[in-house]
């Protein structure tokens, strides 16, 4: 986006000198209300990445916080399933 502004500014600029006019008074202030958008614009792509990535930071936290639940919730069922058969096989030897 900022190649993109540099060479349209550029143009501009080429322009303005083949008429004959000298970057001041009006010409200047376009100028420079074209770098400070284009520099507004790259700040605002960049917050928006900065927010994606925290996000999509959230999500794999997430992830693995639901992974960590399961697994210990099938590590709890494992262990019920042997005591309900060491219970049963008591029940059966006795």
């Amino acid at each position: 986006m900022r190649s993109q502004s540099a060479r349209l500014i550029a143009t501009a600029q080429v322009q303005t000198a083949k008429a004959g006019i000298q970057m001041s008074g009006s010409a200047l202030q376009a100028a420079e209300d074209s770098y400070f958008n284009t520099e507004m614009d790259a700040l605002k792509i960049q917050y928006a990445g900065d927010i994606e990535q925290a996000a999509k930071e959230s999500e794999a936290a997430l992830a693995r916080a639901e992974g960590r639940a399961k697994a210990s919730a099938y590590k709890m069922a494992s262990y019920q399933s042997l005591l309900s058969g060491g219970t049963q096989a008591a029940q059966i030897m006795s």
